[in-house]
């Protein structure tokens, strides 16, 4: 499931060396999370193709770390009153259905201060027998058999 991230400079100057920092427990190892760059594999995925406030060359890394997951982001300036959603997103999967809670600061060089906000990601998952004649059936239909 990708995630995107819109971030918006309600402010009134201009944000220097906007970053993004996420923090998601997951001591029951419930989560996956990987950036785009460390999939080895993207998944097919929808990508937005307009959105009125424009789209941010952005890096956004993940790492595991014990009880969960730490989410880095670079966005770099952001004007007064700019919307922007990230070029870049992450993917997330999960063993089964649940929610987890993503603790996110934004970083600026103005406020000196984060901005802290809490997302919530809910996954629904679900489980289907295949024999291989399915399977076969599929992979045709993707082009890949």
């Amino acid at each position: 499931m990708p995630i995107w991230f819109y971030i918006e400079n309600a402010g009134e100057v201009v944000a220097n060396d906007v970053r993004l920092e996420g923090q998601l427990d997951d001591a029951g190892h419930f989560f996956q999370l990987r950036g785009e760059t460390q999939m080895r594999q993207k998944p097919r995925r929808e990508a937005f193709s307009y959105f009125p406030g424009g789209f941010t060359a952005s890096t956004l890394s993940v790492e595991q770390v014990p009880g969960g997951w730490i989410m880095h982001g670079s966005i770099g300036k952001l004007q007064p009153k700019q919307q922007l959603v990230t070029r870049s997103c992450l993917f997330a999967g999960a063993r089964h259905s649940g929610s987890a809670e993503l603790d996110m600061k934004v970083f600026s060089d103005s406020p000196s201060s984060p901005v802290e906000e809490e997302m919530y990601i809910h996954v629904l998952t679900g489980n289907r027998t295949l024999s291989l004649e399915d399977l076969r059936d599929l992979a045709n239909a993707d082009g890949d058999g």
